[in-house]
């Protein structure tokens, strides 16, 4: 591997390249070569080489993505609906979410908004897009929110949900926020019909 790092060198003038030492008491050391071409004399480069010790960084970088991988994981195996937005706009989410809302893929809701997958109008008769932009709000204002909400699946099957949204960052004036969604869709027509057979009693 020495003899491409020289060519390169010479060829660019510079070059950088991550190289492994070996310590004298037999540690590995992880380290940032920066190769600089000095001159030449003859056909032989004279180099100067900056050696920098990045065995530490390396480590935490290592942590970081491991770190990442489960956070990942994590996010793709809930059972619950996750989703990541920007402002108004979709920019991640996992397979549950897909599921609730009946779409074909997670690339396919990327870009996309609360509005895309809701009807017109909320229960309460405000319309969606208003409502939403009412709860982003107060979930930038207090930092986290809980709420109903109603989907609407790609098919146009309403879904019964509830939200939990936190404000992860803010990137100028534009919120991230997480969302997990449940459906609950099956569980309010069971307390419906459980209400409605209670007031059926009463009137007995």
């Amino acid at each position: 591997m020495v003899l491409p790092v020289i060519h390169s060198t010479v060829e660019k003038g510079s070059y950088v390249v991550d190289w492994r030492l070996k310590h004298v008491n037999g540690t590995l050391v992880e380290t940032e070569i920066n190769l600089v071409l000095v001159e030449m004399r003859g056909e032989v480069p004279v180099m100067q080489l900056t050696i920098r010790d990045v065995t530490e960084q390396k480590r935490q970088q290592e942590e970081i993505k491991k770190n990442a991988d489960l956070i990942q994981k994590i996010f793709d195996s809930s059972k619950d609906g996750l989703l990541v937005m920007e402002g108004l706009g979709f920019v991640s989410s996992n397979q549950a979410y897909v599921d609730i809302v009946g779409e074909e893929s997670g690339e396919a809701i990327l870009g996309k908004s609360p509005i895309d997958y809701a009807p017109d109008v909320q229960p309460d008769g405000t319309p969606s897009l208003q409502h939403a932009e009412q709860l982003i709000a107060k979930v930038v204002q207090d930092g986290s929110l809980s709420f109903e909400w109603q989907a609407q699946k790609v098919d146009g099957t309403l879904v019964d949900t509830e939200i939990n949204g936190v404000l992860l960052d803010m990137k100028g004036d534009v919120p991230v926020i997480q969302f997990t969604i449940r459906d609950v869709t099956e569980s309010k027509k069971v307390r419906e019909a459980i209400a409605e057979s209670e007031q059926n009693f009463r009137q007995i």
